[in-house]
């Protein structure tokens, strides 16, 4: 495997895992019927403790290397996610 596709999967991994702690923590919620995730609670500092703790009892996936390498993962992927499903959205708008 070359350099750049050792490095997408890598990047891959982490987002998957970041994503999963986000939702385990409540930043994110999964929409029950796609497979996208969305914003759903604004309580960030209190689920970033949460992710935190994680780390520091050593229950985070690696790769990633630090406890704020975890949580930038994971704030990255706040600030990018929709406020609602956007399939849902759609379907909303157009029913």
């Amino acid at each position: 495997m070359g350099m750049t596709n050792k490095f997408i999967v890598e990047a891959q991994a982490r987002e998957a895992i970041a994503e999963s702690l986000a939702v385990e923590a409540g930043i994110l919620k999964r929409c029950p019927w796609h497979e996208f995730v969305y914003q759903d609670d604004w309580d960030t500092k209190q689920a970033y403790r949460a992710v935190a703790s994680r780390f520091k009892r050593g229950e985070t996936p690696r790769p990633f290397v630090d406890q704020r390498d975890v949580i930038d993962a994971i704030k990255a992927l706040v600030e990018d996610a929709p406020l609602d499903c956007p399939r849902c959205e759609k379907l909303r708008e157009e029913g």
